[in-house]
């Protein structure tokens, strides 16, 4: 078994021959036919790859105009990479003997591997010194080093540039690379990732001096520790990363017994993760273009958000552009006083204020364009500037057109500002050349498409979560003891110990007890006084409500006994049920319904979920989630997100306005308990939480634990 540190520079030296390769061979091309392995030797000559490349079959001697050997035995000293175009049942056979030879890496793109063939080559590659990218993908495409290790055709206009992509899917790198004006430093289709994560990608890329923006693709992670210290390495070398998540609707179909599993999808917890982290979640490919169009142009300059000024020479225009940045999350700054009188100064006939009509001035004698773009940029309320203009390939322009002239106004006023400035033209259509070239080589970036150039420009404002320094809720020893007791059972934990866990974690409970009869249920009313609320205690009923099983509202001893009976009578309906007793609690008023839960969603970890509760929980759907375990800041953002936040701060005079300090303590202490003991508790459920109005106070009336 290898430490952590012998895998750390078996990976860098592998993840370096596959993307700075001096020697390749290419094991799988045939003289006969075109395969996967020639069409990889084609791409070398045709990029002009500068190393070695040795192709190895039995009988040719020349393969794609490169001199072959006979074996992998003959293959020399210092290959760096090899790429195994070879059927599955092979494959391991094939690794072993490279392996042999000093071979640090390998590209597999072979699919259809069975079971065996599969943990046969997992097992390989748990004890040999070579990683491999893939199988079943397409390779890597270096582009800063002429290296394509890449078994599919590639455009011949394709460009050298500061953006890698990272992509499970091997369509996406094709649909993103031929579709796109983007230069690109590293591609890399990671297919099934046996050996190499898309994390051992980021984490070599983070010290890539050729790359400035990372896209990625991605569709899980196996990994996502790992994930989250590659993240952090590249974010810390100044580079920026936006992702794409595919499989975002997934139905899920699971059963779940807690309300939280029917509020939540596996999304969520990749939506969640990524928010910490910083990373930008774009929707498709136009809007992954687009924000590493605009990553590539800023490079590692700072911007501190997303407040956008909006400029066009069409009040239309811009009208739409504030429409759907709004609908996207963007802000729509508001300039300063002094802003607003350089622009009517630089603008006849406009209000100065955002967004800029630039049409409005009429005058095109006074008009100067370039001020107003300078005077904008100069405000410290806008982080980035968007001028709509069309710049669409058909446009008729002549070197006379007045467009061009708008343009090179905008480039001319943007040289002085350090606030991005931003040409987004009105459709997806290519950009004219003419207009390209104007902002060839400055600091002007030309995106296409209203909202996925918005898109991009609303990603600036994403900022990783900040780590909070909260020191451990329950002491290791307490965790021990309740994780030996939760990992004895399965299903629906017992009332007593979701008590204990309950009190451990310093999560309020109403007073309650679970009595057997109708005398133990006075006597307990005796003690607390009325009113209380009556339910079942069963492992097997975990939706009371639904079933009869609770009775709230008693006031006097005549109707707790009535309660009491009567659950019992209705429990006949449900013979198979194990009926513990009867819970007796003492009811809550004056609060409002809130529901705290998680779920767990392996391999990420625990998804704690806030939102209105009571039994219209589902129905409503009002929820925000946030991986375990939850900053305080995190908290009340979370808080901030939903309706029960806005009811909370007094929302039309529905409620007094509520401190939410005590729930966002609840929730740190509950996403808590998540962390220590999600991977027991598959689902909890405390639902209702009682919000007392006005205090916060919470206190917890029911409690529901699936053990896994």
């Amino acid at each position: 078994m290898r430490t952590a540190a012998e895998r750390a520079a078996l990976v860098a030296r592998g993840i370096t021959g596959l993307l700075r390769p001096r020697t390749v061979a290419v094991i799988g091309a045939s003289p006969e036919r075109s395969t996967l392995g020639n069409q990889v030797l084609r791409n070398l000559r045709i990029f002009g790859f500068a190393g070695t490349v040795i192709p190895v079959h039995p009988r040719a001697d020349v393969l794609e105009g490169y001199a072959a050997v006979p074996s992998i035995a003959d293959l020399p000293e210092g290959v760096d990479v090899a790429v195994v175009s070879v059927r599955a049942a092979r494959a391991t056979g094939v690794l072993r003997e490279l392996a042999e030879r000093g071979c640090p890496a390998a590209v597999m793109p072979a699919a259809g591997f069975g079971d065996d063939e599969l943990t046969e080559l997992r097992e390989a590659l748990a004890e040999l010194p070579i990683v491999v990218n893939g199988p079943n993908c397409l390779g890597t495409l270096s582009v800063a080093d002429a290296a394509p290790l890449w078994t599919a055709n590639i455009r011949r206009d394709f460009r050298t540039g500061n953006v890698a992509l990272v992509t499970q899917s091997g369509s996406a790198a094709i649909s993103v690379t031929t579709t796109s004006d983007l230069g690109f430093s590293r591609v890399v289709s990671s297919g099934n990732e046996l050996s190499l994560s898309a994390a051992d990608y980021l984490s070599w890329l983070a010290e890539d001096d050729e790359t400035a923006a990372v896209g990625l693709v991605l569709e899980s992670l196996t990994e996502p520790e790992a994930f989250r210290a590659a993240v952090r390495r590249v974010q810390a070398a100044g580079k920026r990363i936006v992702a794409v998540k595919v499989g975002r609707t997934s139905a899920g179909g699971r059963a779940t017994q807690a309300h939280t599993g029917a509020l939540v999808t596996g999304y969520d917890a990749y939506r969640a993760l990524f928010r910490q982290l910083g990373v930008p979640v774009v929707r498709d490919y136009d809007e992954l273009v687009s924000t590493l169009h605009l990553y590539s142009r800023l490079g590692s300059r700072p911007v501190g958000g997303n407040r956008l000024a909006v400029m066009s020479i069409s009040g239309g225009q811009s009208a739409l552009a504030c429409d759907i940045a709004t609908e996207i999350g963007a802000t729509i700054a508001d300039f300063a006083p002094e802003t607003a009188e350089r622009v009517r100064a630089a603008l006849p006939g406009t209000t100065g204020e955002n967004p800029v009509d630039i049409g409005a001035s009429i005058d095109e004698d006074a008009r100067r364009t370039a001020e107003a773009v300078a005077a904008v940029g100069a405000d410290p309320g806008v982080d980035a500037i968007v001028v709509v203009q069309d710049a669409q390939e058909k446009l008729p322009l002549t070197p006379q057109h007045d467009y061009i002239e708008h343009v090179r106004q905008i480039v001319e006023g943007a040289k002085a500002s350090a606030t991005p400035v931003v040409v987004v033209s009105s459709t997806a259509s290519p950009v004219h050349p003419m207009l390209a070239e104007l902002v060839e080589g400055t600091n002007t970036t030309i995106l296409r498409g209203l909202e996925p150039a918005l898109v991009a420009l609303n990603t600036l404002g994403t900022a990783p979560t900040p780590e909070d320094d909260a020191s451990m809720i329950v002491s290791a020893e307490v965790v021990a003891g309740l994780r030996a007791e939760v990992s004895a059972r399965h299903g629906m934990l017992g009332h007593a110990l979701v008590q204990r866990i309950l009190a451990a974690y310093g999560l309020p409970y109403a007073r309650s007890l679970v009595v057997q009869d109708e005398d133990e249920a006075v006597a307990f009313a005796r003690e607390v006084g009325f009113p209380l609320v009556v339910k079942i205690a069963s492992p097997d009923v975990p939706h009371r409500v639904d079933v009869g099983g609770v009775v709230v509202g008693i006031r006097d001893e005549e109707a707790l006994r009535a309660a009491v009976a009567g659950i019992r009578e209705r429990m006949r309906a449900l013979p198979h049920a194990q009926i513990d007793g009867y819970e007796v609690q003492v009811a809550v008023a004056g609060s409002i319904e809130a529901i705290l839960g998680f779920t767990r969603e392996d391999p990420l970890g625990s998804l704690v979920v806030v939102g209105s509760g009571g039994s219209l929980a589902e129905l409503v759907g009002d929820r925000a989630v946030d991986l375990a375990p939850v900053t305080a800041q995190g908290a009340r953002d979370l808080i901030a997100e939903t309706h029960l936040g806005r009811l909370l701060s007094g929302y039309r005079k529905l409620a007094e306005p509520t401190d939410i300090g005590p729930l966002a303590d609840a929730i740190v202490r509950f996403s808590a308990l998540a962390a220590d003991l999600g991977d027991l508790i598959v689902e909890a459920d405390l639902n209702p939480t009682f919000v007392r109005e006005g205090t916060g106070e919470i206190t917890l009336v029911d409690a529901l634990f699936i053990a896994r």
